[in-house]
């Protein structure tokens, strides 16, 4: 069981929990008198834990240690992988969206426009750090480019740039 075990803290603790945070959080920021936040927290760490725990279970009561490698070998180990990166890419998105909240006075509520551009930007913002990560450039390096970037683009798009 220890064997097992620790391959489930590295899966959830140290790569879906973050992921779960860190969507929670951005869903907090962006509808800030809703559940959704901690509802999709809950619902992306909780869901996924129970199924592993439920198949985890009845593999290692069937196969013992070999249950080990054959859940090494399926499509998690390259799963864990995006979600790592993602990880990354949306803590610096949310680190934008922090700074651009703690400095405005109100939030202006724009038209469809602006709500389009702001998550057109935001979307190609997380591409392109989800990219650099896979190019293998540093974790912080893309953290400070996407938080500069989010607050780039909330700035632009609360500034209207000529939009209302």
């Amino acid at each position: 069981m220890g064997a097992l075990a620790g391959f489930g803290d590295s899966l959830f603790w140290g790569n879906l929990r973050p992921f779960a945070a860190v969507c929670g959080v951005l869903l907090t920021l962006g509808y800030p008198n809703s559940l959704a936040g901690p509802a999709a927290m809950l619902v992306i760490y909780n869901v996924p834990n129970l199924y592993v725990r439920s198949i985890g279970f009845s593999m290692g009561w069937t196969k013992g240690l070999r249950a080990l490698l054959e859940l090494k070998l399926t499509v998690l180990a390259s799963l864990l992988v995006g979600v790592r990166r993602a990880v990354w890419a949306f803590l610096g998105i949310a680190t934008g969206l922090l700074i651009w909240r703690a400095t405005q006075s109100s939030v202006s509520h724009g038209g469809a426009l602006q709500s389009l551009l702001l998550g057109t930007g935001l979307i190609l913002l997380g591409g392109a750090a989800y990219l650099l990560l896979k190019k293998n450039v540093s974790s912080t390096i893309v953290v400070y480019i996407s938080a500069v970037g989010a607050m780039a683009i909330f700035f632009l798009v609360d500034a209207g740039i000529g939009i209302k």
